[in-house]
C-alpha cells in the first residue's frame, strides 16, 4: 500500500511539472542588457545582464560593484500569464511598439537586446527601448527585469562572457534606425540657471 501511495505522489508530481512547463507558449527568452563601446568598424557589443527562461528554468546573469554573479532556479508559474500575451508568437514582438520612427528628446537609459525561440523553433530578435512602449506593455517586458539575481559573486569582472551573442546584438544594434540619441537631461546650466538667478 505504501509503495502504491509512492507511485500515485510521483506520477502526480510528474504531470503538474509537465503542465507546469506547458504553460509557457515559447520554448526559449533570452534579454539582454548591454552597452555598446567604440564607433564604426571598432564598435563592439559589452553585456552587462543576461536573462534566460528556458526548460522551465531561469538563469540569470548580473554585473554587480564587485564581480559577476551567476544563478538558476525554477521560472515563477505567477509570470507565465503575463509573459505569454507577448511572447506566444500570435503578434511579433516589435509590434509592441507604439512606432518604429525615431523619437526626438532626452533619453538617459539603455536599449535590451530580446531573442524569442517559438514553439515552432522559429527566432526572433529585437532591440527594444522603453520609451517605445506604452505603460501596459512595458510593465508585462519589465517582469524580465524583475527576475531575482544572486548576490553571490562567482567572477570578478566588468562584464559578461560567454553569452556568444556579442556579434549578433551588434548586428542589430547596427541596422537598428529609430534607437533615440542616449544623453542625459539638460542641466540648470544649460538652462540658464535655476528660477530668479537664485544659486
Amino acid at each position: 500500500m505504501r509503495h502504491f501511495k509512492v507511485t500515485i505522489f510521483l506520477i502526480a508530481f510528474v504531470n503538474i511539472s509537465l503542465f507546469a512547463q506547458s504553460n509557457l507558449k515559447f520554448k526559449k527568452l533570452i534579454l539582454v542588457e548591454y552597452d555598446v563601446k567604440g564607433e564604426g568598424k571598432t564598435q563592439s557589443i559589452i553585456v552587462t545582464g543576461y536573462r534566460e527562461i528556458s526548460d522551465h528554468k531561469v538563469h540569470v546573469v548580473t554585473k554587480l560593484y564587485d564581480g559577476i554573479s551567476d544563478t538558476t532556479y525554477q521560472f515563477p508559474d505567477s509570470m507565465a500569464a503575463r509573459l505569454n500575451y507577448i511572447f506566444s508568437g500570435q503578434k511579433t514582438i516589435r509590434s509592441f511598439m507604439k512606432t518604429d520612427r525615431k523619437l526626438e528628446g532626452h533619453y538617459a537609459g539603455k536599449p535590451f537586446f530580446i531573442s524569442c525561440t517559438h514553439q515552432d523553433n522559429t527566432v526572433e530578435n529585437v532591440i527594444i527601448e522603453t520609451p517605445y512602449l506604452d505603460e501596459d506593455d512595458y510593465k508585462k517586458f519589465d517582469l524580465l527585469f524583475w527576475l531575482r539575481f544572486g548576490y553571490n559573486v562567482k567572477e570578478k569582472g566588468y562584464s559578461i562572457k560567454g553569452t556568444k551573442l556579442e556579434a549578433t546584438i551588434l548586428k542589430y544594434h547596427k541596422e537598428c534606425n529609430y534607437l533615440i540619441k542616449v544623453e542625459e537631461p539638460p542641466t540648470e546650466m544649460s538652462l540658464g540657471g535655476p528660477p530668479n538667478g537664485k544659486n
